[in-house]
């Protein structure tokens, strides 16, 4: 070894630019090229990692150029790209200039290390490194800077460094606490020669997981907008970390990762495309589409989408989607012709989505392509409520009580008893070939009867005083004996029943109860006077339905009747027995009170027990 690698050793993680400037500013240069002249070493060519630059420092120093090739920056004219320590990094990753240094390792370098004193100092390839922006042994930010402003300072460490030393202290004092990310540790295990993660991402460059890890951590963090430019370097950090974590997991959570922010993209967006899906992310690996080494990634974005939202091939994912996998409410209406919003209801009639699915808009309500198609095909073979009920044959009243007994049963539109919402109304369909199975049902109906002797199934009704609903039940069930069908209608209307045999079936028996007429009668009392009888609870009624027409009455019981009577006495049967005028019954009865407040029950009655007939 010479006399400049005696007085100066070169250390780990140390680059020959560093390494130059140095032994320059040692030998009382007054910058690093001016060295270069004088020992005949290119400092611009050691800069770009020149191969005859390193040979020309190697003999100076007379030592083999591989070992300084650990420390040299190979800058490529080809791609731009930067090889350090056999790891390629765009240039954009990577800045020599301003210096950024740890201000904690200048004291302790100086105070550890070997070598002339003032300069033990040493720029470490790390520092070089963008995402690398904290030092992991004392656990600070790395600080920026400033260096002479002449070009022949550029770059040179040693340089920088002595102009920055009047404000070491203060630096070191103001030196902001940050914590090294696993991106960072990454990267520094990298350039040492020591990764510590599997083998997958052992096949990627390093500037490719610097740039994922980054990119997936701020769309992840922040969102579909975010950009590393607007990020301070503890929130890039934090963010650089996050993607990392879920890189080095492995293939399948990394997946997993974008997966994730699939579908939180997908709550905000209508028309999905890859900016609208992973925001930067996409957007950078759509611009390097010509570097092969991002194309494993561009593979999971792709798959994600494709397999997790309803892209088909109007969409364009790295190019155009060939098969579409999964199918929205929103683009199945669109590609179809069909009504989304009838679409929609099916789909929440189905089961196979819950109820905090369907209230999300039509674009987020998902489905396996294949079963939307079958819910689609469903719609096109549907009728609405015009057609289902012309070719049942029903009027509106018997059609409505139809589906009301679930005989029809409504592919789609609103359920009886839905409020009314705003907008557009949503048309009821049925199931072609659900009207076709009812038609086919009253076709087997068996015929009994004389056709001259029955009427359709509305006038039966009528005369037999009953529902529609029960005739059709009773029909359907096989109660019906006597059933023919006209040859003139279809359905519904060309049923002929007997009246009275119908009626007979649908009688219910007396209840045995007085109508409010009758026990009027019986009191005597006016049907005012026994409302409020009834209604202030002096008289119990019960509600039965009438046995003929089955609408449900008011009644009283014979029982509570002869109760009343037993207890109460009116004013008019005090008249009838005394054969006195009523308006002296009053008088006559005095002293005893009237049983109820006369303006109440608009009536006078008295407690037979109270009085003397």
């Amino acid at each position: 070894m010479s006399r400049y690698a005696d007085l100066l050793p070169f250390n780990i993680n140390e680059s020959i630019v560093s390494y130059f400037s140095r032994l320059a500013a040692a030998f009382d240069y007054n910058n690093a090229r001016e060295f270069g002249k004088d020992t005949r070493v290119d400092f611009n060519g050691l800069i770009r990692g020149n191969d005859q630059a390193l040979e020309s420092f190697a003999d100076l120093l007379e030592c083999h150029p591989k070992m300084l090739a650990r420390g040299a920056v190979v800058r490529s004219d080809v791609d731009k790209t930067r090889l350090i320590a056999g790891n390629r990094l765009l240039g954009s990753q990577m800045s020599q200039s301003p210096l950024r240094f740890c201000p904690h390792c200048v004291v302790t370098d100086e105070e550890n290390l070997q070598g002339r004193r003032g300069h033990r100092s040493f720029g470490r390839l790390t520092w070089l490194v963008d995402a690398i922006r904290t030092c992991p042994l004392h656990q600070t930010k790395l600080v920026a800077l400033p260096g002479p402003n002449s070009p022949l300072f550029r770059y040179d460490y040693a340089a920088h460094l002595e102009k920055g030393l009047p404000s070491l202290s203060a630096l070191v004092a103001d030196a902001a606490p940050m914590k090294q990310d696993t991106l960072e540790k990454y990267i520094a295990s990298r350039i040492c020669g020591k990764p510590e993660t599997d083998d997958w991402l052992k096949e990627f460059p390093l500037y490719v997981i610097i740039r994922i890890s980054e990119l997936s951590g701020v769309v992840a963090r922040h969102g579909l907008k975010a950009s590393l430019d607007d990020l301070q370097d503890a929130e890039r950090s934090t963010a650089a970390g996050l993607g990392f974590d879920a890189l080095s997991a492995g293939e399948s959570d990394y997946t997993r990762f974008i997966r994730n922010i699939a579908r939180r993209s997908a709550q905000t967006s209508r028309i999905y495309g890859g900016g609208a899906l992973f925001g930067a992310l996409y957007r950078t690996l759509l611009q390097a589409t010509k570097d092969r080494a991002y194309d494993p990634f561009r593979k999971i974005l792709r798959g994600v989408a494709i397999q997790e939202l309803p892209i088909g091939s109007a969409n364009s994912i790295f190019g155009k989607v060939d098969k579409r996998q999964v199918h929205s409410v929103y683009t199945a209406s669109r590609e179809f012709g069909v009504d989304e919003r009838l679409l929609k209801k099916l789909i929440a009639r189905s089961e196979l989505v819950d109820d905090e699915v369907t209230a999300r808009p039509p674009n987020q309500i998902c489905l396996n392509a294949q079963r939307m198609e079958e819910f689609v095909s469903e719609l096109v073979g549907s009728v609405e409520v015009p057609k289902a009920r012309t070719s049942v044959g029903a009027t509106r009243m018997q059609f409505e009580a139809i589906v009301r007994g679930k005989f029809l049963v409504p592919l789609s539109g609103p359920d009886p008893g839905d409020r009314v919402m705003r907008g557009p109304a949503i048309k009821r369909r049925f199931r072609s070939s659900d009207v076709e199975a009812f038609l086919d049902r009253l076709s087997k109906l068996p015929t009994k009867g004389v056709p001259e002797n029955m009427c359709d199934m509305e006038t039966a009704c009528r005369k037999a005083g009953c529902s529609f609903m029960e005739a059709l039940k009773l029909t359907l069930n096989g109660d019906i004996k006597a059933i023919s069908f006209a040859t003139n209608a279809q359905g519904i209307a060309a049923i002929l029943l007997d009246p009275v045999e119908l009626k007979a079936k649908t009688s219910l028996s007396d209840h045995g109860c007085l109508t409010l007429k009758q026990t009027a009668m019986s009191l005597p009392a006016k049907h005012e006077t026994l409302r409020a009888l009834i209604d202030s609870g002096y008289l119990k009624s019960v509600t039965r339905r009438n046995p003929r027409k089955r609408f449900a009455q008011t009644l009283i019981e014979p029982e509570e009747l002869e109760r009343f009577k037993r207890e109460y006495v009116s004013a008019w049967e005090i008249a009838q027995i005394r054969r006195s005028a009523i308006r002296n019954v009053r008088r006559d009865m005095a002293p005893a009170l009237p049983a109820f407040d006369p303006q109440v029950v608009r009536g006078l009655f008295y407690r037979r027990s109270e009085i003397t007939l």
